[in-house]
Parts: C-alpha cells; sequence; structure tokens
C-alpha cells in the first residue's frame, strides 16, 4: 500500500514542533547566550522535562533583545529608583513593543532588569483578562499551578504568570527571566550574605 508524502512528514514535522525547530522565532536559534564572568552557555534541544518551555527558550527575552545583552543596546528606557542592598537596576521600557498584538495599549509597563549591566529579566503588568490569553499566546498553554499560576520551564530561560485578585478584578504579572543570570544573582546574593555573617 503507498503512503503519500504528508503522512509520512507528520511524525517528523511533530518531531520538530516538540523541539521548538519549527516554531516561529525558533528556526535559527542564538547558538550562544552571553552571561557574566564572559561564560557562555551552549543550546542544545530541550530535554524531555522541560515540556513546557520550547517557546520560552525560543524567545529567549523580548523580540529583539536576548537575554545577557548589554543595557546600552536599550534605547528609550527610564530608570526604576533602585531598592538598597539590591544587585540588580530596574528600567521602564518606553515606547511601543511588539509583543502583545491588539492588547499593546492595555499593558502598563514593560520593566526590565539589568544585572552588571546585562539583560537578566522582564516583568509586564496588565488586567488578566487581557495579559493571561496573551502569555499563553506568546508561551503555549504552561503548567498551571493552581487556578490563577502557570509556569513554562525552559533549559535557558522560565516565565511565571499569576493572577492576585482586585476590587476590579484579577490583576496579571507575567515575569520572565534568564535562569543562567539567575543562577549568577544567587550565587553573589549568597556570598554576601556568608561575608556578611563572617564579620
Amino acid at each position: 500500500m503507498r503512503l503519500s508524502s504528508r503522512r509520512l512528514l507528520t511524525p517528523f514535522a511533530l518531531l520538530f514542533l516538540a523541539n521548538g525547530w519549527l516554531l516561529p522565532g525558533c528556526s535559527s536559534p542564538d547558538p550562544t547566550i552571553s552571561l557574566a564572568d564572559d561564560t557562555a552557555e551552549t543550546f542544545s534541544p530541550l530535554p524531555s522535562r522541560f515540556p513546557f518551555g520550547v517557546l520560552v527558550d525560543c524567545h529567549n527575552g523580548l523580540p529583539g533583545h536576548s537575554f545577557g545583552e548589554p543595557l546600552d543596546s536599550f534605547p528609550k528606557m527610564r530608570p526604576i529608583p533602585p531598592t538598597p542592598g539590591n544587585l540588580t537596576k530596574g528600567y521602564v521600557l518606553a515606547g511601543p513593543t511588539r509583543w502583545y498584538g491588539q492588547h499593546r495599549a492595555q499593558i502598563r509597563g514593560l520593566h526590565c532588569y539589568f544585572l552588571d549591566s546585562q539583560f537578566y529579566r522582564f516583568r509586564t503588568v496588565a488586567d488578566g483578562a487581557v495579559l493571561r490569553p496573551e502569555s499563553i499566546e506568546l508561551f503555549g498553554p504552561g503548567q498551571a499551578q493552581g487556578p490563577h499560576r502557570l509556569v513554562w520551564e525552559g533549559y535557558r530561560a522560565r516565565a511565571v504568570y499569576v493572577e492576585t485578585p482586585t476590587p476590579g478584578g484579577f490583576e496579571g504579572q507575567l515575569d520572565v527571566v534568564s535562569k543562567f543570570l539567575e543562577d549568577t544573582l544567587a550565587a553573589r546574593q549568597q556570598a554576601r550574605l556568608q561575608a556578611k555573617n563572617t564579620r
């Protein structure tokens, strides 16, 4: 019996899709990312323990900006007042972003955070009725952790969406972080705490 080429290609297409190779913005991922201390981490296809992280790894930041990029590659930002003792610096990204489609105007600011002047994390806040479906559109269905929390755990990035009840409904917050720079920050915070305790 003769099988059509369409039927033969379907399993292969699904395999590529599952590994992020045919997804929009994922066809040619940057093979390395810039990390603190001038180290580089090589990207490889996602292991099976990261089933919800394909798209968050493919984006690996914002459109036009990857995690690890230097601060001076981000124009039109205004600083957020620093928190004493915080090792990161925050900025509000001004102007339109290519994310959030028709709901751009309803997104209340995009906050970018930098560690050693490297793009480390960003946060978006908006009405949950807008931000939740937009987050699912960006990253896929995610892994539910209760009715008001979704997580997309990737190999090199993580996204967490959380809803908080307010008098007017649910406020949504989406945080996306570089896991490698997050580890660098955690190690630095631990070293600072140890140094403080030995004084």
